[in-house]
Order: structure tokens, then C-alpha cells, then sequence
């Protein structure tokens, strides 16, 4: 709660230094000359470079609205702020960082940046520790934001990025910094990327996330507090991944929501049913969870399970997901009854456990049966399969890994023999359609 109050209190004390910030914008020009200014020397100059170049430490610069074509290298402990949030543009060449800070305590506030390089060059590159990056524009750069593993106990805050190539802000082993009341949206991968055994004890809240490839990928990282974030028609909104159990160690809270769902991330908890309300769901280290009759879709994992144990997951609808189950060091899991729809990868595990409740009570359904298996059949029923007749599970299981497959796949249910067909086609269209989509996208790094 004490830090919670330090962040308002922060943003509180900083908003007066923006209230000329531009409500609409307007016909932006290059600047007039001298439009550069360091306030705490009085001195005046032609371009940012030039005005960073010729500061001292704790120096502030102004620059007047316009357009400013430079690459900007921050080399002195300097706040710089544009005058007008919308027509104060840093317009980088696209072959450089629009602003690479190579010194600690530098504030970049009230600019509107951008790049013309949406592969691999950021619109502020932060090095080293104590930055400050808030109320700017960032747009059509690789990343928006970059927090490399030199630096920490940054403040990234109350800044507008979207259409960014990949990532809207990309910490990478990088601890202690605050994230909070950004809005970013149209990315072509995470809109925020938490990477890296490093990259713990941060702060990620209030943040607004939308149309994104991804929305808020946590990846190697503990520690970190997830708080207030809205996550709304991203393709995946949320995930967390790791190896170790300290990876998935982080407090995520269920005020964080995925298309006005909460997030469940449970640790160390037993005998417990999720709520039927949920959006996203991780277990972690738990023991005796049930999860069923939901809907859970459009996540990196429809359901994240981790050095768990005993749990239970049945009749729940898994669609859109990157992973529809993800089951990584968890023993003992039953998963059945469940509809694993569309997911790019229907289940993944590196754990045995069952995929189906025996015969007759079966397996799962899978929307990719026939596509896998183009010649299955339903014309055999018993334990075995081996008996004539059919019993509504396909004659042939649905394999997930060497040592995981679901016995007992489920064949929908028709009202009439018409329907089969339809279905089927319908099916397969829409597999090869999901497919063709997903080979036209960025590649994923997971």
C-alpha cells in the first residue's frame, strides 16, 4: 500500500509540469532556431544534441514544439521536456535509437517520439538506472521502451505507445522499476515483456493494454507485482512462463483483467475450485484444485499449471489460447470433458497425467482430431476399442507427447447424419484458415 501512495503521489507532483501539454495536435514545423533551452543555465541552442552536449548534471531543457529530425544521445544526468506533448516530435532516422540514455537520472518527459524503423531500433533505450520516462507519445519504433540489464528503479509512467513493430515496453533483466498508467496498444509482439532471471521486483499497475500480438508476458522472472492492468483484445493477453518454480513466483493480482475477466494466479493453495468468473488461471505450486465449466480464451495459456498436484480439470472450454493447457512439473492432473478449441497448441506437458476419465466416462474434444488424423472413424466401442459399433469416442486416441494421450477423444455430438459433414468441412476450414493466419504472423518467441 506504501508504494501504491508513493506512485499517486509521484504522478501528482509531476502533472503540473505538463499542464501546457496540447489537448489536440496541430500543424507541426521544424523548429525556429534557438528553440532548445536549458533552463538552469540559460542558455539557448539549435538542437537537443547540442543542448545535452553542452549541459551539466541536473541541468533541465526545454524544447519548443516542432519537428526535431535527430537521433538523441543522453549522456548527462539532464531532464529534458518537450513543451507540447503532440507537436514536440523527436523524428529519429531509423537508424539509431530515437533517444539512447548512457547516464543515470535522466527524465525524458512531453515528447512525442518516433522511429522510422519498426525492426530494430527503440524509441528511448535506457542503460543505465534512476530514468524517468513519462507522458510521451512513442509510436512506430522496434520497441517503445527498453530497460536493459544495466539499469534499475526506473519510472516508466503515463505514456501513450502504439504501433511499435514489436514491443510497447521490454524490460530485460532489469529490477526495481515502476510501470504504472501507461496505454499502449497495435503492437506486433508484447505490449509489456517482462524477460530475464533479472528482471524481478517490479512494479507493473494501472496499465491499459489493447490490440496487441500479446498483452503482458512475464518470462524467467520472480517477484514482480502485477496490479490494475487492463488487457483488451490482444490475440494472447496475458502468460507467465518459466522453468524453475521461482520463475512463476510473482504476485498477480485478481484486479489485473483479460477482456473484463480476472486473473486468478494462485500460489501454494489446496483444495480450492476457481471461480467461474475467471479469465486467465495459473496454479502454482497447489494441491487439490478443481477448475471447471469455464470458458478461458485468447491467452498465452488458457490454463497455466505449475509444480502442482491432484487437481482436476473438466468440462471447461480452452479456445484461441496460445497453449490451451500448458501442465509443466505437476503429477496426478486429470483433464477431461474439457473443448480444446483453435489453440496454436492444444496441451503441452512434460508431466504424465490423465487425459481422459476411462472408458465410459472418455476424453476431451479436440478441434484438430480430424486433421491430425484425416482417416479416423468412430465404428469400434469398448475399453479397447476393438468391439463393433460405435460409442461416440474416435477408435483412435489423440496423442499429446510420448507419455500423454487423451484414450477416449470425444466425436461431437449431431443431431443428424446431414450435420457430420458440415461439420466436418466447417472444421477443416477453419483449420486451414487459423493456419494460413498464423503463418503470415511475426514469429513467436516464446
Amino acid at each position: 500500500m506504501g508504494r501504491k501512495f508513493v506512485l499517486v503521489l509521484t504522478l501528482l507532483v509531476l502533472m503540473p509540469l505538463f499542464l501546457r501539454v496540447g489537448l489536440n495536435p496541430t500543424e507541426v514545423k521544424t523548429p525556429n532556431s534557438y528553440s532548445v533551452h536549458n533552463i538552469t543555465a540559460a542558455q539557448n541552442y539549435t538542437t537537443i544534441q547540442e543542448a545535452i552536449n553542452n549541459a551539466s548534471d541536473g541541468d533541465i531543457i526545454v524544447a519548443d514544439a516542432g519537428l526535431y529530425n535527430e537521433d538523441v544521445i543522453v549522456n548527462r544526468s539532464v531532464s529534458l521536456i518537450g513543451k507540447e506533448r503532440y507537436n514536440t516530435i523527436v523524428n529519429a532516422s531509423g537508424k539509431y535509437h530515437a533517444f539512447d540514455i548512457k547516464r543515470n537520472n535522466v527524465t525524458i518527459a512531453n515528447f512525442t517520439i518516433q522511429n522510422n524503423n519498426k525492426d530494430f531500433f527503440y524509441g528511448a533505450y535506457l542503460r543505465y538506472p534512476n530514468g524517468n520516462i513519462s507522458y510521451n507519445i512513442v509510436r512506430n519504433c522496434s520497441s517503445g521502451v527498453f530497460l536493459d540489464a544495466n539499469s534499475k528503479n526506473n519510472f516508466v509512467a503515463g505514456n501513450e505507445i502504439f504501433s511499435n513493430g514489436k514491443r510497447g515496453i521490454w524490460v530485460y533483466n532489469s529490477s526495481d522499476n515502476t510501470i504504472v498508467g501507461n496505454n499502449i496498444s497495435s503492437c506486433g509482439s508484447e505490449a509489456i515483456l517482462i524477460r530475464g532471471t533479472g528482471a524481478k521486483d517490479n512494479v507493473i499497475q494501472g496499465n491499459t493494454i489493447s490490440n496487441c500480438q500479446k498483452g503482458i508476458y512475464v518470462d524467467l522472472s520472480n517477484s514482480n507485482i502485477l496490479s490494475d492492468n487492463t488487457m483488451l483484445n490482444n490475440q494472447y493477453n496475458f502468460g507467465v512462463m518459466g522453468t524453475e518454480l521461482s520463475h512463476f513466483v510473482n504476485q498477480i493480482d485478481t484486479n489485473n483483467t483479460v477482456n473484463g475477466k480476472p486473473v486468478y494466479y494462485w500460489i501454494n493453495q489446496h483444495s480450492k475450485t476457481v471461480p467461474s468468473d475467471a479469465g486467465y488461471i495459473g496454479l502454482i505450486n497447489s494441491t487439490g484444485i478443481t477448475i471447471e465449466g469455464l470458458n478461458l480464451k485468447n491467452n498465452s495459456q488458457g490454463v497455466l499449471m505449475a509444480f502442482c498436484d491432484n487437481c482436476i480439470m473438466r468440462n471447461n472450454t480452452f479456445a484461441f489460447n496460445y497453449w490451451g493447457a500448458y501442465i509443466h512439473s505437476s503429477d496426478n492432473v486429470k483433464i477431461y470433458h474439457n473443448n480444446f478449441t483453435s489453440n496454436y497448441i492444444q496441451a503441452a506437458t512434460n508431466s504424465v497425467n490423465a487425459w481422459d476419465n476411462g472408458y465410459p466416462s472418455g476424453g476431451n474434444i479436440w478441434s484438430d482430431f480430424l486433421e491430425r488424423y484425416p482417416n479416423a472413424t468412430d465404428e469400434k466401442n469398448g475399453p479397447y476399442q476393438n468391439q463393433t459399433g460405435s460409442d461416440g469416442f474416435w477408435d483412435n486416441a489423440y496423442v499429446i507427447d510420448d507419455y500423454n494421450k487423451d484414450s477416449y477423444p470425444i466425436v461431437p455430438e449431431f443431431t443428424s447424419i446431414i450435420i457430420m459433414p458440415l461439420f466436418i468441412v466447417t472444421t477443416l476450414s477453419t483449420i486451414i484458415i487459423y493456419k494460413r493466419k498464423q503463418q503470415r504472423k511475426q514469429c513467436f518467441c516464446w
